[in-house]
């Protein structure tokens, strides 16, 4: 759980960028796409500023609170 109580103004729909695949997966000249960021978004409650995310195994997530 993320609270988020000192700052008020925050925004109710949130936004990231992940990366995650298998653990033994790479890019390579053959495949320059096997891993790729993807872009998400989730909904905090405005009434109580507390979130959750559950975070994908092998897997590089950042947060945009704003």
């Amino acid at each position: 759980m993320i609270a988020l109580g000192r700052f008020p103004s925050i925004q109710t729909k949130r936004s990231g960028k992940k990366l995650s695949g298998e653990l033994a997966a790479e890019n390579t000249a053959e495949q320059p796409d096997a891993l790729v960021p993807a872009s998400f978004q989730w909904s905090l409650k405005p009434s109580v500023y507390q979130t959750s995310y559950t975070f994908d195994p092998y897997s590089v997530t950042v947060l945009v609170f704003q």
